[in-house]
């Protein structure tokens, strides 16, 4: 996630790695240059400039997340959010956003996939309405909760409805199985990868590293 993105869902944490990440990159840059220069101090310089830069920036991000949370508490800047989905999982998600106003979701409802089949009274309509759905209402966001295995197509086709529409798509991690968690999504030559790693992996690897490291030293 990029430092000029919506990062109303991500945590403080993942602001923090997004600033330090630019901060780190624009910082070593210009140390880099006062290398080739043969510049004196290029590297008190540098670490200089990375923490004043790098403060103001934390400071700056912080107040205007206070500034911003408050404002989607009382109901300004807000974005309505389509789930499609009707499962356990969807409305958890939905209950999440409704219960967190400094989000700053309204939800504009449900999809279901056969609306006679699950009879769920709430739902706006089914998979087959998104597109009219999003003509006819304000949306800005659609969350996709449905389980990957079983509906991969039918992900695929309506993250492709709301790319027609110029609608932000977000697909809930949990459709994945319970002990598989994404790690990154990379990019290969053009090819997208999205990297789909074992949750037990995940745990072991930095002891894995950790044992590498020792033996090459």
């Amino acid at each position: 996630m990029g430092a000029y993105e919506s990062q109303r869902l991500s945590g403080v944490l993942n602001q923090l790695a997004v600033i330090l990440k630019g901060s780190a990159i624009g910082n070593f840059s210009l140390f880099f240059l006062h290398l080739i220069g043969h510049r004196e101090n290029g590297a008190s310089f540098t670490l200089l400039l990375f923490a004043v830069s790098t403060g103001f920036t934390l400071i700056y991000r912080m107040v205007l997340r206070v500034i911003l949370r408050q404002l989607r508490r009382n109901g300004r800047n807000l974005r309505a959010i389509l789930i499609v989905g009707t499962d356990d999982r969807a409305r958890r998600f939905g209950r999440s956003l409704i219960q967190h106003p400094e989000f700053g979701y309204m939800v504009v409802g449900f999809l279901a996939e056969d609306l006679r089949a699950t009879g769920e009274g709430d739902a706006i309509g089914t998979f087959a309405d998104m597109a009219e759905i999003l003509r006819e209402r304000v949306v800005d966001e659609v969350a996709i909760s449905l389980p990957m295995h079983s509906h991969l197509g039918k992900i695929v086709e309506l993250t492709r409805i709301c790319r027609d529409h110029g609608i932000i798509t977000r697909v809930i991690a949990d459709s994945f199985e319970p002990q598989l968690k994404i790690a990154r999504i990379d990019d290969l030559d053009g090819s997208t990868l999205l990297t789909v790693t074992p949750e037990s992996q995940l745990r072991a690897g930095p002891l894995v590293k950790l044992v590498f490291d020792s033996c090459a030293g």
